[in-house]
């Protein structure tokens, strides 16, 4: 895949797979009706199309601008269900399972941390907008540059702790990427304003709420506990986990005191192809290298190739 402005060539990528979906997604933009662009493609034929950078892309010049993308085919694959044998229960990311029940005892437990999750995010949106309704103040650019990568850190464990794929989580982390300074400003303001009614209230971050959101994002990434609060602690997430923490008890805190109404929660569909690379070029954008996700990793062995 090849992108290009003008016949300049902005980034290319090599060997990249992806499925194909309504929406293929990069971190500074976005392609769409992608399906129908790749429709009836076999091995060795390419396809173009074109795709408008975001207004926080990293290369500034061509910002909101409209760049050209060549698909090169090498080959296509096809989605097999696998049999749920013993084998194929033992190499499974999350496992293994010594039996079909101990997999959707587990496929049931994600289910419902996601659920947990959406009601959850639906809350905080309502409960935010009327909390940030007269928080106009503007934010310090250099603030939001300086905190951007620090609430994208926030919302990926939020999202891992709560039981979402890599390729769930890359779509999630594109969308954000995207809408940098919109979402870190909207983000910062809910922050300032959660914080400080966690100090009124005095909520804290225990021991504890360390020990439980490290164990559900270990789980998650088929980690040991204490392997992935030394990774967090490495790589100066710590602190991300606290806001994480901190924001979630302040907003249960004041759930004690809505009404709720129950309505039906209906999935979202898998429309999103993310990839996580810069396709824009740019000044602080090396042109990426291929990367295969753990999840096609996981499912190479499942798909069959056509010719």
């Amino acid at each position: 895949m090849t992108s290009s402005r003008d016949g300049n060539q902005l980034a290319r990528l090599e060997e990249q797979t992806m499925a194909v979906v309504p929406t293929l997604s990069f971190q500074d933009g976005t392609l769409q009706k992608f399906d129908t662009l790749m429709k009836g493609a076999v091995a060795g034929e390419k396809r173009t199309g074109k795709l408008k950078l975001s207004e926080d892309a990293p290369n500034e010049e061509l910002r909101g601008k409209e760049i050209e993308l060549e698909f090169e085919v090498l080959d296509v694959k096809k989605f097999v269900l696998p049999e749920l044998s013993h084998e194929f229960l033992q190499r499974l990311p999350y496992g293994p399972f010594a039996e079909e029940a101990e997999l959707r005892k587990a496929i049931e437990q994600t289910l419902t941390r996601q659920l947990a999750y959406q009601g959850q995010q639906r809350a905080r949106e309502q409960i935010t907008r009327l909390l940030t309704e007269s928080a106009k103040w503007d934010l310090p650019p250099e603030m939001l540059k300086r905190q951007s990568e620090r609430e994208l850190d926030r919302a990926i464990l939020e999202m891992r702790r709560s039981g979402y794929s890599d390729v769930e989580i890359r779509a999630h982390e594109n969308r954000l990427r995207q809408n940098n300074r919109m979402e870190t400003a909207r983000a910062l303001r809910e922050h300032f304003i959660l914080e400080r009614i966690a100090e009124e209230e005095k909520i804290e971050a225990e021991p504890g709420d360390y020990d439980d959101e490290i164990r559900l994002i270990a789980a998650q990434s088929g980690e040991s506990p204490r392997r992935m609060r030394a990774q967090l602690e490495k790589r100066g997430l710590m602190d991300s986990l606290h806001n994480q923490i901190i924001e979630r008890k302040t907003i249960e805190r004041v759930l004690k005191e809505a009404t709720f109404t129950d309505v039906p929660f209906v999935p979202p569909r898998k429309e999103t192809e993310a990839v996580n690379s810069v396709i824009g070029g740019g000044s602080n954008a090396e042109i990426p290298e291929a990367q295969h996700s753990e999840e096609a990793k996981s499912f190479a062995a499942a798909k069959t190739h056509h010719q």
